[in-house]
């Protein structure tokens, strides 16, 4: 299991010129605000002090055939077993400030150590709007996660959501904000009665009344969420088959429940239908194309939402 996951695109390694193995020190990465959102330019970043990363030895031979030394760290990044994580923290700086006379402003977004401890895990980070940034932090054996927002100015936080798993662990995803920042969508293990056990399902969650409504049931996992239409009040997601997880489709549902599977009417070329399938949507949502991967050769048709096949190669 990764002990840290990137949580966005844009990173970049950091040397610390103190470290006395002059190794890597600190990793940040960073974020803007989006545009649709953006009144000020306000970047989030995280480092992971690794100062006192304690790294294991690999022994390899060279072309020359003979023994070298190297740090797994530098092959794979990996922890060595049983060893301290490198602490991680989650800042955010307003680079609309004036530097003329003084110094950048760096606010600190601390993690919820009362909940997932000071060996803790950074798993997620989001703009739910210009002034928040949003944060999921699980505990190191990942059967603790909590959803922290934050305020970009002050750092005050807010506890949105807290869950565990106390058979296994947790792989949380990224929530999914409507425009106004106070309802997301995000992944979490449902009860679908003593029989059939908890299987993850499509979840909304209000923060400003708390309520928790499934929007998905059923004996079938939802695998990730691709996009969230809050002005259609539709999300698209994949998910395996229903009693059949090697099968994976394309799934809309309304945020009153309504599900529909739109990978299922697809058949190959060959006469087949489509049992594994995934999907791209265009920023707007307004078309998506659904690409067959099995059980014939893949094939790609693209969609309007409104259901409107355009084409198919």
């Amino acid at each position: 299991m990764e002990p840290f996951r990137k949580i966005c695109d844009r990173w970049q390694p950091v040397m610390d010129p103190t470290s006395p193995a002059s190794k890597i020190a600190t990793v940040a990465c960073y974020e803007l605000n989006p545009p649709r959102k953006r009144r000020r330019d306000v970047l989030f970043y995280y480092q992971l002090q690794c100062s006192e990363h304690s790294t294991a030895s690999l022994s390899c031979y060279t072309s020359l055939l003979m023994m070298e030394i190297s740090g797994f760290e530098s092959l794979s990044g990996l922890l060595r077993s049983g060893t301290k994580n490198p602490h991680v923290s989650l800042k955010v700086v307003d680079l609309t400030q004036d530097l003329t006379y003084d110094p950048i402003t760096v606010v600190d977004l601390p993690a919820p150590t009362d909940i997932v401890t000071d060996d803790h895990i950074l798993c997620t980070v989001t703009w739910p709007t210009d002034s928040a940034v949003v944060a999921t932090w699980t505990n190191r054996v990942q059967n603790v996660a909590v959803i922290t927002s934050y305020n970009s100015s002050s750092g005050a936080a807010t506890i949105e959501h807290q869950w565990g798993e106390p058979e296994g662990w947790l792989t949380p995803g990224t929530p999914l904000f409507d425009d106004a920042g106070t309802r997301f969508v995000t992944i979490l293990s449902e009860s679908q009665g003593e029989v059939d056990g908890d299987f993850n399902h499509v979840i909304l969650i209000d923060t400003s009344s708390g309520e928790r409504r499934a929007l998905t049931s059923g004996r079938y996992t939802v695998t990730s969420i691709y996009g969230w239409n809050t002005e259609a009040a539709i999300i698209y997601y994949l998910g395996t088959g229903v009693d059949a997880p090697t099968n994976r489709h394309v799934y809309s549902v309304t945020e009153g429940g309504v599900n529909t599977c739109l990978s299922c009417p697809i058949t190959t070329p060959e006469g087949n239908k489509c049992l594994y399938s995934t999907a791209t949507f265009s920023q707007d949502l307004s078309h998506y194309s659904i690409t067959c991967s099995g059980p014939d050769p893949a094939t790609v048709t693209i969609f309007k939402v409104t259901d409107v096949c355009t084409r198919t190669w």
